[in-house]
This record gives structure tokens, sequence and C-alpha cells, in this order.
């Protein structure tokens, strides 16, 4: 209950990128915030931010936008994947879009979030919906990695992703669940829309059946698996998936079977509200 009350605080951080800077300082007021530093127009690589700060709980939020205009749906089309490195002995890949926009970020807040961190030992929350969530992550992942040099420690910076795409290959994403969390909404397509998906709905809507698809998709997974050309990208961290209880209350338990085998579900909710799966 207590993580889903501070995703909750931060989805309102994540929101107020969207609005204009009035709304964004008294959202930032709301929860005793200060702004000190905000970008509140994108272009293309360089989406609209804002960082703020609580003097007293010692704590910063970096929230960056996710796709509203034109010049955002421009970084949400360069589909190209680019190398990046989380550790020194090791390649990354990562949406080259994203990659781009999360390096801009980084280079505008970094003076500011290097103050806050080392010497005076502020805790840091990155945030962002969708294009904004996607970024989000990958600087975090890029400050965790300069920051080390920093003397920071790991557990002083984390993530909290809402509806990101696919923007990591499997590894970096995997290894990301100690400071990275998304959350996913039920059926939301933009978590899902990655390029090896993108494939699979062009087959289905070639009029293949899904059986072959699936077929289809499991060769071509082969593949990516041992091509370093094409990795697959998946969503970033430990995933948190939010369903809207629809029906009567199901039984208190439910188990949800993929490839790493069940997930045990609490839903005991009423209908209407919402439960979550790890």
């Amino acid at each position: 209950a207590a993580e889903l009350e501070e995703a909750t605080r931060l989805l309102a951080f994540a929101e107020a990128t969207y609005e204009d800077a009035g709304i964004i300082h008294q959202t930032c007021a709301r929860y005793s915030h200060e702004i000190i530093f905000l970008e509140a127009i994108s272009a293309p690589g360089a989406p609209a931010h804002f960082l703020s700060f609580d003097s007293e709980r010692k704590e910063a939020i970096l929230s960056i936008r996710g796709t509203q205009t034109l010049q955002d749906v421009l970084t949400d089309l360069l589909q190209d994947i680019d190398e990046f490195r989380v550790e020194d002995d090791k390649e990354s890949y990562a949406h080259a879009g994203m990659l781009t926009s999360a390096n801009h970020v980084l280079e505008r807040v970094r003076p500011v979030l290097r103050d806050l961190l080392c010497p005076q030992g502020y805790r840091l929350l990155v945030t962002g919906h969708s294009l904004g969530a996607g970024t989000a992550a990958l600087v975090t992942r890029l400050l965790l990695r300069e920051a080390s040099t920093w003397n920071v420690a790991p557990s002083s910076v984390a993530c909290i992703c809402f509806a990101p795409p696919p923007i990591m290959d499997a590894p970096t994403a995997l290894t990301s669940s100690e400071f990275i969390t998304s959350y996913v909404c039920n059926d939301d397509c933009v978590p899902r829309m990655s390029l090896q998906n993108i494939g699979r709905l062009n087959l289905l809507a070639q009029g293949k059946e899904v059986e072959e698809v699936v077929k289809v998709g499991a060769e071509r997974q082969d593949a990516l698996a041992k091509s370093v050309c094409i990795p697959n990208l998946m969503v970033p961290g430990r995933v948190i998936i939010l369903h809207r209880v629809k029906d009567a209350p199901p039984s208190s338990e439910e188990h949800l079977e993929g490839e790493e085998g069940s997930v045990e579900v609490a839903t005991s909710k009423p209908a209407g509200e919402w439960t979550a799966a790890v």
C-alpha cells in the first residue's frame, strides 16, 4: 500500500509536466516542493522537464514530459537503437530517440543534481509518463553510472515510470529492477509497442492465423537473441501491472502464468477498483 501511495504522489508530478508553468508550480507547492529548474518547451530530442525539491524531506523530483506535441511524436517514431554503457565492461542498447532525450535532460540538470545528491545528501526520484517514462528510466541508468564517481549511494536514486514503452535491451531492463519500477495499466498498448510486436500485428493484418504468428514470432525471437544488431527492447525494471476489477470480487488469490513462472496476485477488491500484479 505504501508503494502505491508513493506512486500516486509521483503520478501528480508526471502529469504536471503536460501543464503550463503556473500549474506545475501549484502542483509542486501542494507537495511542499519548490522548483529549482524548469524547461517548459519541448523540441525533438529535448523533452520538457522540471526539477523540484523539498528541503525538509531532503528529496528532489525530476519529472519529464511525455508525448504531447509533434516534436515529441518525432522522438517516439525514431525507432533506431543506439549503444550506451551502464557498466565499464558491458554494452547496453536503447531506443535512440529517448536516449538522445535522456542525455539532453541529464546535461541540463547535472550541475544541480550533483550538488543535491553529493554534498547535501538528497534523495532523487525520477519520473515521467509514456515518452517521459522511457526517458526517465534512461536518465536514471546514465545518472547512476555517473554518480558512482560522486560518492553517491545507488539507493539515493530511484525511478518511477508510468506506461513506459520498451526502451532497453532485456539484460539491462532486468538488472534495473532494484531502482526502476514501471507501472502498466491493464492492456495499455504503449508498453507493448516494440518493433517485434508491431511486426506481429502486421502479420495479423495480412490475414495470418494466430498460431502462425506465434510460431514466426518465436523464430524471430531466437534470431534476435543471437543478434547484437537488433536487440529486443523491453519495459525497464520491475513491472507492476494494474488491473481494474470489472466483475464481482473473485477469490482472494489469482495466478498469472508467464515465462518466469506464476505470480501470486491479491485480487480481493470490489468491482471498479484497481489491483496490482508484479
